[in-house]
């Protein structure tokens, strides 16, 4: 999109990005063309190591009342909390 003129602006709107994602992506291109946009991760870094993520998924599989919830119910809010553990 860069490549046929199209702003920063113009991109984070059709790609329903943030403005600051697109000024990234419009430097990577700068810098590297096509190539560099592909390198890297998108997103933000995880806030959670594979250690981490490996004990939520455990307990997820687990069920709720494994992890002290009263019901066989999991809710964002309960999913949130065994995160949060």
């Amino acid at each position: 999109m860069f490549a046929k003129g199209a702003t920063q602006a113009d991109v984070a709107r059709e790609l329903a990005v943030s403005r600051p994602t697109a000024l990234e992506w419009h430097r990577k291109w700068s810098e590297g063309g096509k190539k560099a946009l592909a390198s890297g991760r998108a997103g933000r870094p995880p806030l959670l190591d594979a250690s981490d993520m490996a004990k939520v998924v455990k307990a997820l599989r687990a069920g709720p009342r494994s992890n002290g919830f009263p019901t066989e119910m999991w809710t964002l809010t309960r999913v949130a909390d065994v995160i949060e553990t």
